[in-house]
C-alpha cells in the first residue's frame, strides 16, 4: 500500500524526539515499513526516518528563530497542501491534524485518515467543523482512547479507536525491588500536574527526580515564578534534571519506584504511561481522560480521583487529590518485595498484551483498507 503520513511542521520526527506525536509517527512509520508498505512522510526537513521524506522547510518552525509563532499555522497548511497536491501518488493519506486533513480531503475527495492526538475540548479543534463535514468528508477519524471517542461521537460518529503503542524491542524491563526515588517527566505546564507531583514528594518525604520541558514563554514564567522557588525550599526531596529525550528516559523510568502522572487536563492517551510500564515501573495517576483504559488499578499502579467533586470510579485508593496521591505512594513504598516485583511484572505484561507496535500497525492497516473500500 502507498501511504502518505502528514504531520505538522513544528518539530522533527525522530526516535529521540521529546514530543509524543513525533514519537508516535516515528513508531508508526517504521512499523508500516516493516510490513512492506511504501511510506512517504511529510514533515520537517531534519526528520530522521527510514522512509521517503518530503518537506517544505529544512528544520522545524519551533526551532527556527526567524519564524514567529503566529506564522506556524501557515507552514503547517503549506505542508498539507504539498501532500495533497501529490495525492494521486498514494492510496491513502494519513494526517495528524484532523482539521486540515478533513478540509483537504473534502476538497480533493481523497480517502484519508486522521489521528486525534489532542483533547477535543479546549483545543483548536472545532466541533462545529467535525459536525459540518461528518457526512461529506472522505476522512475517517481515529480517536486514541475510548474516552476521546465518547466526546467525538455526537459530532463525528464514524470513527475507530486505536490506542497508541510502543516498540518494546529495545526497552528492557527491570524487576528489581530496590528502588527508592519517584519519577516525573512532562512539559513545564500547570495542566500537566507537576505541582501535584512535587507536593506529593514533599508531603511523603520521598525523593523525586523530574524533567520538565519548557517550550513557551508561559511555561518559562511558570517555572521561574512557581516551580524554581519550590525546588529551592524543598531541595532535600526534589531533583530537577535537564530535558530527557530518546532512550535516555527509559533509564530513569526503570530506576524509579513509581512514575507520577497527576494530569490535570483530560489526557487523550498519555504515552509516558506505557513508556513507564514497559520498563516495569508502576504508575500513580489521576482518573482523567484515558488513564483508566491504560492502568489496571491495583495491578500496574493506582488510579486516584482528583477531587471529592470528581469521582470517576471506585478505585483501591479512597482518598482524593493530593491526599489520594500520597496514600498511593505510601502503598507502593510499603509493599512487600514479592508483591512489588509482581506489580512490576504485571506492568510489562500489560504492555506486551495491549500496547505493542505490531497491534497498532495491524489496526491502522484495517482502517486504511476500510477507507479505501469506500472509494472503490
Amino acid at each position: 500500500m502507498r501511504i502518505a503520513i502528514v504531520t505538522v511542521n513544528e518539530h522533527p520526527v525522530m526516535y529521540d524526539s521529546g514530543f509524543g506525536v513525533e514519537i508516535f509517527i516515528y513508531t508508526l512509520v517504521h512499523g508500516l515499513k516493516a510490513k512492506g508498505h511504501d511510506v512517504t512522510l511529510y514533515a520537517t526537513g531534519d526528520s530522521k526516518v527510514e522512509c521517503k521524506l518530503e518537506y517544505i522547510h529544512p528544520i522545524g518552525t519551533a526551532n527556527d528563530t526567524s519564524i514567529l509563532p503566529e506564522h506556524y499555522d501557515s507552514y503547517h497548511t503549506w505542508l498539507y497542501e504539498k501532500a495533497y497536491r501529490n495525492a494521486n501518488q498514494y492510496d491513502v493519506i494519513h494526517g495528524q491534524d484532523p482539521l486540515r486533513t478533513i478540509l483537504f480531503s473534502h476538497l480533493l475527495n481523497k480517502p484519508s485518515v486522521a489521528t486525534m492526538h489532542n483533547p477535543i475540548k479546549g483545543h483548536r479543534y472545532s466541533l462545529n467543523i467535525f459536525q459540518s463535514f461528518s457526512r461529506q468528508s472522505p476522512t475517517m477519524l481515529v480517536p486514541i482512547s475510548s474516552y476521546q471517542k465518547k466526546q467525538l461521537e455526537p459530532y463525528y460518529p464514524d470513527n475507530t479507536v486505536i490506542h497508541n503503542a510502543i516498540d518494546i524491542k529495545n526497552i528492557e524491563a527491570d524487576f528489581d525491588s530496590n528502588k527508592q526515588n519517584m519519577f516525573y517527566i512532562g512539559r513545564m505546564s500547570k495542566n500537566k500536574g507537576l505541582n501535584y507531583a512535587l507536593t506529593t514528594a514533599v508531603n511523603t518525604k520521598k525523593h523525586i527526580i523530574f524533567s520538565g520541558f519548557i517550550g513557551t514563554d508561559e511555561e518559562n514564567k511558570y517555572y521561574e515564578e512557581e516551580v524554581a522557588p519550590y525546588i529551592v525550599a524543598n531541595k532535600n526531596y526534589i531533583e530537577h534534571i535537564p530535558t530527557i529525550t530518546g532512550g535516555k528516559k527509559f533509564k530513569y523510568f526503570s530506576s524509579a519506584r513509581l512514575f507520577l502522572f497527576p494530569m490535570i487536563r483530560e489526557e487523550p492517551f498519555g504515552l509516558t504511561l506505557i513508556e513507564s510500564m514497559a520498563t516495569g515501573t508502576p504508575v500513580i495517576a489521576f482518573a482523567r481522560g484515558s488513564v483508566p483504559e491504560i492502568i489496571k488499578d491495583g495491578e500496574t499502579g493506582f488510579i486516584v480521583n482528583s477531587s471529592p467533586d470528581d469521582i470517576r470510579g471506585d478505585w483501591k485508593i479512597k482518598k482524593t487529590g493530593i491526599e489520594g496521591l500520597c496514600e498511593a505512594v505510601e502503598r507502593i513504598y510499603s509493599m512487600p518485595n514479592s508483591k512489588y516485583i509482581e506489580m512490576r511484572h504485571a506492568c510489562r505484561e500489560r504492555i506486551e498484551k495491549y500496547f505493542t507496535v505490531e497491534r497498532m500497525v495491524d489496526e491502522y492497516e484495517a482502517v486504511y483498507e476500510q477507507i479505501l473500500s469506500r472509494s472503490r
